[in-house]
């Protein structure tokens, strides 16, 4: 399944591509997927190290991340309400169990910790949407892979 959260072994790059496959640089395109990788992962991990998140911050950060919306698309009010409620409700959840449960009076930097691991889901959502345009446009993968059509059409 092609998606954001695409797990690519760095270590096996030849496997990501069958070798009867019509790509017409097959190494050129194993290049981009481990630069496009590596650079997620230079998004990601620095602000997944520092915030040092908990079991509960993962389900919160997986709500929030889920609630945030692309400012591109045309969503119904009724829509954008039911999220921005579910946010809120996260956000007092996360505040409650910071005081009570971690002892935090000042939770200032544990959230926004979190809330820079948010923002760095949502830049590698940019990133993933960028690099399906370009496996499409530059390694011909629209007329290849079916499961590209698949999602898009």
């Amino acid at each position: 399944m092609c998606s954001v959260s695409t797990c690519i072994d760095l270590n096996a790059p030849n496997s990501w591509l069958n070798e009867n496959d019509t790509t017409w640089n097959r190494e050129a395109h194993i290049n981009s997927n481990i630069r496009y990788v590596r650079n997620q992962m230079a998004i990601i991990v620095p602000s997944l190290v520092k915030a040092r998140i908990t079991d509960r911050e993962v389900y919160a950060l997986f709500a929030l991340a889920l609630c945030d919306t692309d400012m591109k698309m045309h969503l119904s009010e009724c829509l954008l309400s039911v999220l921005d409620d579910i946010r809120k409700e996260v956000l007092q959840d996360l505040q409650l169990y910071y005081r009570e449960e971690m002892g935090l009076s000042n939770y200032s930097t544990r959230l926004g910790n979190l809330m820079n691991v948010c923002h760095a889901i949502r830049e590698c959502t940019v990133h993933f949407s960028a690099f399906v345009r370009t496996q499409i446009t530059l390694f011909d993968a629209w007329s290849t892979e079916t499961q590209l059509k698949e999602l898009f059409l």
